[in-house]
């Protein structure tokens, strides 16, 4: 039978992996990763973090809404523990082979790839049309270059977003009103019409 000691190591093992899985993405329709955002919550390595900026009750496929910019924001926050010998890095993604494609978003070209450890909220400052975050081993090279970062293996609506000083659920409501709370928030609205405030909640950030 194994020990107490050897029983609580394992633990902690798997405590630290399942810890090294979660993150959060935000993506701002600005610079400087302030103001309105869209919340990503929970992203797993490797999926892009996808905001698609259409007009209200407006339905555009992925490739219509890259084609036309409609994907592009100013920046983008990551919050992400990193655990064992696993060292996460924040990549931003621009237009690039098969991002065009519908159905599962391929990043398309990585534009910067920002190395980090530890427990970290990390700001990639520049335009780009998707974020995603990545593990690596700290023994293995250096993933400096932008051709060495992984390509991505599918994309994530965002779950929530932040206008003004609120946030409001966007997964599980009315398709109209989530077109209408994204396009508050990439208008940069500080408040929503009152019938929309029944979808505030406080995020567990």
């Amino acid at each position: 039978m194994p020990s107490l000691a050897t029983c609580l190591v394992s633990f902690a093992a798997l405590t630290a992996t399942a810890a090294a899985t979660r993150a959060n993405i935000y993506t701002f329709a600005q610079g400087g990763c302030t103001g309105n955002a869209a919340l990503f919550f929970d992203i797993k390595p490797n999926v892009c973090a996808l905001t698609i900026y259409a007009k209200t009750n407006e339905t555009l496929s992925t490739k219509d809404a890259i084609a036309q910019g409609k994907t592009t924001v100013g920046s983008g926050k990551l919050v992400v523990k990193a655990t064992g010998d696993k060292v996460n890095e924040f990549v931003a993604w621009g237009a690039g082979p098969k991002s065009n494609d519908d159905g599962l978003l391929q990043c398309g070209s990585p534009i910067k790839v920002q190395p980090l450890s530890g427990y970290k909220s990390e700001c990639l400052s520049l335009p780009a049309h998707g974020f995603t975050w990545q593990e690596s081993d700290k023994s293995g090279p250096k993933r400096g270059r932008r051709a060495e970062a992984p390509v991505c293996t599918g994309s994530k609506d965002p779950n929530a977003v932040r206008v003004g000083p609120e946030h409001y659920k966007i997964e599980g409501i009315p398709q109209g009103d989530a077109a209408e709370l994204l396009a508050l928030m990439s208008s940069g609205a500080s408040s929503v019409p009152a019938r929309l405030n029944k979808y505030t909640f406080t995020p567990n950030l």
